[in-house]
């Protein structure tokens, strides 16, 4: 359970070996292909560092420079903040004071992105459960100037069948359709069953906030691409449909390919996806809409993004067209659209780099 949880922490996810897909002569090679933006990358600050060695994932601190070297030449990257996992790392005593950490684990990433602000696009994260909530939502807003929320389900523990977390989760989601803030949620969570319910659930919340931009972190489960994520998708797609009037959802690609080039400090719990269920996904991604769906990496999942690039490319079953649709979405065209924000730098006080 611990591991399964914090597998969770960056897309919950393994190191078994991969049935390679089959594909025609149409499969993209990777080299061919160009990524305007990684839409799902970490960024491991000190104090989550030292936390997740403790646990024995040997994550490395990372940088913006790092970030940088990561992605593919002249790529952009939405550099998600580690503060989400704070809350968990707390509960089996690796940090103390929680709401500091916090604070700190989303200054980094302010302040490691404002480097690189015309490449890097900062997001908070925080666990909507916690009563801080709310002001640290609010404070990464208005005095960091993150761009957008990451909200991780597992590991905070949120499940939206729970009424009390269900209308948690609803005021975060009206604050951020009032103020304009795109979000990134990690929706599947340890609770079974998982799948058909919960994009019901989701979909039915979506309706009261229609205008809402919302990313789901790798096709709506936590990596791969079991019968779950697939009957979770399957309904995402039939619900939305029924509500043509939710117009901003988008859907990433971050941790469903599964290689042995995934970080083994991450492997564990979560089933290898056949041929069969890579070409299950495609043919949801292709009824969701391709001018829906988004790149991301999940990195340290993987070494780089262009080692995801390569995995995703040899085992998934789209075409080069296809596939070059999703590489050249940016966040101007999709999470950003119409928003009148600057993606520009924030200036810093002396007590955000503590």
């Amino acid at each position: 359970m611990l591991k399964k949880t914090f597998i969770g922490i960056l897309t919950v996810v393994l190191m078994f070996p991969l049935m390679v897909v089959t594909v025609n002569a149409e499969q993209c090679d990777s080299n061919s292909l160009k990524l305007r933006t990684d839409f799902h990358k970490h960024i491991i600050s000190p104090d989550v560092g030292n936390a997740l060695r403790m646990l024995g994932i040997p994550l490395n601190i990372m940088t913006g420079e790092d970030i940088i070297n990561n992605v593919p030449h002249g790529s952009k990257a939405i550099v998600l903040s580690d503060a989400y996992m704070v809350s968990r790392l707390a509960d089996y005593g690796l940090i103390s004071d929680e709401y500091e950490t916090v604070k700190r684990s989303n200054n980094y990433v302010s302040v490691q992105c404002a480097v690189y602000s015309n490449k890097l696009i900062p997001y908070g994260s925080i666990n909507p459960l916690k009563d801080y909530a709310f002001e640290e939502i609010e404070r990464c807003r208005e005095e960091l100037n993150l761009k957008g929320l990451k909200m991780h389900f597992a590991n905070s523990g949120v499940d939206l069948k729970n009424p009390e977390h269900f209308n948690k989760i609803r005021k975060i989601f009206a604050y951020a359709s009032k103020n304009k803030i795109p979000l990134l949620v990690h929706q599947r969570n340890v609770e079974e069953p998982y799948g058909s319910a919960d994009a019901k659930k989701l979909v039915g919340l979506l309706a009261q906030y229609p205008e809402l931009k919302i990313q789901l972190a790798h096709l709506g489960g936590w990596g791969g691409f079991d019968h779950a994520s697939y009957e979770y998708l399957q309904t995402l797609v039939q619900e939305l449909k029924a509500h043509p009037e939710i117009k901003n959802v988008y859907l990433d690609l971050s941790g469903v390919v599964l290689t042995d080039q995934a970080n083994p400090a991450l492997a564990e719990g979560v089933p290898t996806p056949t041929a069969g269920d890579y070409q299950k996904a495609a043919a949801l991604i292709r009824d969701f809409g391709l001018d829906k769906i988004v790149f991301g990496s999940d990195t340290p999942l993987y070494n780089s993004t262009d080692d995801y690039i390569e995995a995703f490319s040899e085992n998934f079953p789209l075409t080069k067209k296809e596939m070059k649709k999703i590489f050249e979405q940016t966040p101007d065209k999709t999470l950003f659209k119409g928003l009148k924000f600057s993606i520009g730098p924030v200036e810093h006080s002396r007590r955000h780099c503590q």
